[in-house]
């Protein structure tokens, strides 16, 4: 080495300085592309194309369908041969706003029945969207002012005895518009108390029309029966002759009307005491009627009797009687 007035410089460092200086200014040019981009600081993340801004990060993907609104309601009523124009409707996607709307389907208004107009609405993402409004064509409604016909099954009128059980026929009603309707029935009858009672049968069909009928029922007094005649032995008061053939009817008849009451009245022959026969009289006249109790008539309702005289008429065989006579008690 010489001595100068010049440092020495050492040709490694000369080599790294330049090697310094290359990056330095590529690191420069760096910071300046970034800075250009928006990337540096104080810069914002979007650059200016085209005189619109641009987001540097990737879009949102839009998988949003439209809103379809129809215009009217959505179920529509007409008569048949009535012209049908359809109100449309509009739909409204959040990104791209108002869409156009798609309609198909059509109404045959010469044909009654149910048809459906379909309305499709697509954004530019490719969402769809579908709405329907149902539309009825019906046949003209006739006005329904007919009532129903009621027939009665059996007689209008139906006669009864006292006593007896009664089942109501009922009835049947059918109409115009509705074919076979209900039928209410109304009223009772009252089998032991004669009388005349109603039956009231009623239809209503759908449009309110209401028909009515009547059933007369007439319960009519039960007929007496005819007077008893018990026949007992010479000197006998315990057992009766025909007790099973002539007292039927009479007991059968108290029994059907509570109100009804016996008046039972022993007789004797003409021959031996009278204080005797009349005590036989009146023991014939108790047996009977606690034959008649015992078939469940009660005592209450029976009367004993016998007459200051209680010879009876006719033969001996004839005069030696029990007779029940029975009346309707008021």
């Amino acid at each position: 080495m010489t001595e100068t007035n010049k440092e020495y410089i050492s040709p490694y460092w000369e080599k790294f300085r330049r090697l310094w200086w290359v990056i330095a200014i590529i690191l420069f040019i760096i910071l300046l592309l970034l800075w250009l981009l928006g990337y540096g600081p104080g810069g914002s993340s979007c650059c200016q194309e085209s005189g619109r801004t641009v987001n540097s990060m990737p879009p949102v993907p839009d998988t949003t369908a439209p809103a379809i609104t129809l215009k009217g309601n959505s179920e529509i009523h007409i008569p048949v041969g009535t012209e049908y124009k359809d109100a449309d409707a509009v739909a409204l996607d959040q990104t791209d706003g108002n869409i156009a709307v798609v309609k198909s389907g059509r109404v045959d208004t010469t044909t009654a029945g149910k048809y459906t107009i379909t309305y499709t609405a697509t954004d530019a993402a490719g969402n769809t969207a579908t709405a329907t409004r149902t539309v009825i064509v019906e046949n003209p409604k006739i006005s329904d002012t007919a009532a129903p016909v009621i027939t009665l099954n059996g007689d209008t009128q139906v006669r009864i005895v006292a006593g007896d059980t009664y089942s109501d026929a009922g009835a049947a009603a059918t109409d115009e518009t509705d074919g076979t309707v209900t039928v209410e029935k109304s009223g009772q009858v009252d089998t032991q108390t004669a009388g005349e009672y109603t039956i009231t049968y009623t239809a209503a069909d759908a449009a309110g029309n209401t028909a009515t009928a009547t059933r007369t029922v007439i319960v009519e007094k039960t007929p007496l029966p005819p007077d008893a005649r018990l026949y007992f032995d010479f000197n006998d008061a315990e057992s009766p002759h025909d007790k099973n053939r002539t007292i039927p009817p009479v007991i059968d008849y108290m029994h059907k009307n509570s109100n009804a009451v016996a008046t039972v009245t022993g007789f004797h022959d003409s021959t031996g005491n009278y204080a005797y026969n009349q005590d036989l009289a009146r023991r014939r006249a108790k047996r009977v009627s606690m034959l008649m109790q015992k078939q469940g008539i009660a005592g209450g309702r029976i009367a004993i009797q016998v007459h200051a005289d209680a010879t009876g008429s006719g033969p001996p065989k004839e005069a030696r009687r029990v007779e029940v006579t029975v009346k309707a008690h008021q």
